[in-house]
């Protein structure tokens, strides 16, 4: 199936939600209706969308404003335990659009301040919820993982496969499994830990 990346112009911050998990799948909703009147659903392709943010404790961590935003978000993530919650959004034509959530716990190594500074200056912080991708700081931040892997790098496969199938009776990655759909997008995983690496269903 083709496909085609859009942009979605929403206002994130206008989204009111009682829990972290409500705001990532109503921040998700809104992306997926803000590009719903598109060839793509016309020709009934679905639209997907997500939204993923990092919860450490009562905070929420979005992207960083700015490089010393991004230094103060992995110092306070450094050596401690924190949540990665994505919603996703599937938008058809013939159904209700579907919604729901994966969740992922994620444990930091203690960082130093050098190892963190670095990270940084090497632009790997922006853009990014919680100042980090997994599928750049691998087993240099990461000691361990409990979920769905795919989830962490920004879309959770084994849930994107079951709303896909609910709605549209399509699988991803079912010839090869998903671990190997993601070590084939994600090279650098191969750093990980294998024990990291189950954290994917296969």
């Amino acid at each position: 199936m083709d496909f085609e990346v859009r942009a979605a112009e929403i206002d994130e911050a206008a989204i009111e939600a009682a829990s972290p998990r409500e705001r990532a799948i109503r921040t998700a909703e809104a992306k997926a209706r803000a590009v719903g009147r598109t060839p793509a659903e016309a020709d009934g392709r679905p639209i997907v969308a997500a939204d993923t943010i990092v919860v450490l404790g009562e905070r929420v961590l979005g992207k960083p404003a700015d490089r010393a935003e991004a230094i103060a978000m992995l110092e306070a993530l450094s050596g401690r335990a924190h949540e990665v919650i994505t919603g996703l959004a599937i938008l058809t034509p013939a159904r209700p659009i579907w919604l729901d959530a994966e969740r992922t716990l994620v444990t930091f190594h203690a960082l130093g301040r050098g190892a963190i500074e670095d990270y940084v200056a090497g632009g790997g912080a922006d853009d990014k919820a919680g100042a980090y991708g997994l599928q750049e700081v691998s087993g240099r931040f990461i000691a361990a993982v409990a979920g769905d892997l795919s989830n962490v790098i920004g879309l959770p496969l084994a849930l994107l496969r079951r709303g896909l199938d609910e709605c549209l009776g399509m699988e991803i990655g079912a010839e090869s499994g998903l671990r190997a759909v993601v070590r084939r997008a994600f090279p650098v995983l191969e750093s990980l830990p294998e024990a990291l690496m189950r954290g994917i269903p296969d």
